[in-house]
């Protein structure tokens, strides 16, 4: 490898002898004389050739025939004129050589000053690459490192949990049954909501809190809503720092309850603290916005549930209650998009056929309003909905009197 001291020296080198030679051809130049032939005399005798009359004389100087001789002094001058034209003559050519070679010495020391500043950028360049190259192969060598760590801490854990596998099943057996108890499961189905509390109470060695939820989903059963509501209340102050995303699943239970008892701005706040403990709660960002449709916040409701389809695109609740929101601002064309994608992901959903019947009946396709809302009545009296039935008859009645 080239060391970078060593290709500083040649630079200077190269430079040095470029400048040099430029110097010497413009020193060179001042002591070029140029040299004139050697003339006569006037003194020197000289044998002239005779010439005739005609080139010498004029026409009425002498008679025609007769021979004159030239005075040696005049040949004398005329040689001196030559020499002093010749001398003109190579002086400016002189001049002419000067200029160009003083214009090649620029034209090199240009280029020597050029070739020195690229070759200093270009070994800048090679070396910031080299360490870039040395930094990446660091980088490898210790993502290498971590990886085979990892991958030996993997195999003890695994051993680990071969060794105690009884207790790794019950403790993945309680947080999954944490995650799917809340307030909601237990209110819109009840057999499923028994089974998970009968498997989260089987479960040894329960904690505290563990023991409050439990206690809560009882009273909620019993239709002690307050009670159940404090007792949710207490459990999000008591993880409140502890366990962020089981505060945030208390307090979405609070609103849920306050929304039942049609306290429809404490369910808001509550939904508010959910968030706040945990940003991307989805079920919070739907309910809340569910509850800003009740108070007639429509355009705050949607933003909700935006956030919450953002959050969670296959959210069939959230689209249905979008469109909901849409509904109520005469967007039908919007809002019936969103009651078809709240179907498609869900086609048993009884209350996103009853509401996709209504946007058409606005759009004044009877037909297809009919046709939801048969469906959405065999749904809702499947789901034992009573009061989406009563809606959903109401709505056939009226339309058949309109035909």
């Amino acid at each position: 490898m080239i060391r970078y001291s060593g290709v500083w020296y040649w630079v200077l080198i190269v430079i040095v002898v470029v400048l040099a030679a430029s110097l010497t051809i413009l020193f060179g130049e001042a002591n070029d004389v140029p040299v004139l032939e050697e003339t006569n005399s006037p003194d020197t005798p000289k044998e002239t050739d005779p010439v005739t009359e005609d080139k010498l004389q004029p026409e009425d100087s002498a008679p025609r025939g007769t021979t004159v001789n030239v005075d040696p002094s005049n040949k004398v001058e005329l040689q001196q004129l030559f020499n002093e034209l010749r001398k003109e003559y190579l002086d400016t050519r002189a001049k002419s050589i000067d200029w160009w070679l003083e214009f090649i010495a620029i034209v090199l020391t240009f280029f020597a000053v050029v070739i020195a500043i690229a070759g200093y950028i270009g070994f800048r360049e090679f070396r910031r690459l080299r360490n870039e190259a040395e930094s990446d192969a660091n980088k490898i060598q210790n993502h290498l490192s971590n990886v085979l760590e990892s991958r030996a801490k993997f195999e003890r854990v695994r051993e680990e949990a071969e060794v105690s596998e009884v207790g790794a099943e019950s403790d993945e057996a309680m947080q999954m049954t944490r995650e799917a108890l809340s307030a909601e499961v237990f209110a819109s189905n009840d057999e499923e909501f028994e089974n998970n509390l009968r498997d989260f109470e089987q479960i040894p060695n329960l904690s505290f809190v563990d023991k409050a939820m439990v206690e809560a989903y009882k009273l909620q059963k019993d239709d002690s809503i307050e009670e159940a509501v404090q007792k949710w209340r207490s459990i999000a102050n008591i993880v409140n720092e502890n366990d962020k995303n089981l505060a945030a699943r208390a307090w979405n239970s609070v609103g849920y309850l306050l929304s039942e008892l049609e306290r429809t701005e404490e369910a808001i706040s509550a939904y508010d603290k959910a968030i706040e403990m945990k940003a991307d709660y989805t079920d919070a960002y739907c309910n809340r916005g569910e509850q800003r449709i009740e108070l007639g916040q429509y355009p705050d409701a949607i933003e909700d549930l935006d956030k919450a389809i953002n959050l969670n695109p296959n959210e069939a609740k959230a689209y249905m209650f979008r469109g909901i929101a849409r509904f109520k601002l005469n967007k039908h064309d919007d809002a019936l998009s969103d009651f078809d994608k709240a179907i498609y992901m869900k086609p048993d959903y009884a209350t996103a056929h009853a509401n996709r019947g209504s946007a058409k009946a606005n759009l004044n396709d009877s037909a297809g309003a009919k046709a939801d809302w048969q469906n959405a009545l065999g749904l809702a009296q499947e789901q034992n909905e009573e009061k989406l039935v009563t809606y959903i008859e109401k709505s056939l009645q009226e339309l058949n009197e309109m035909e």
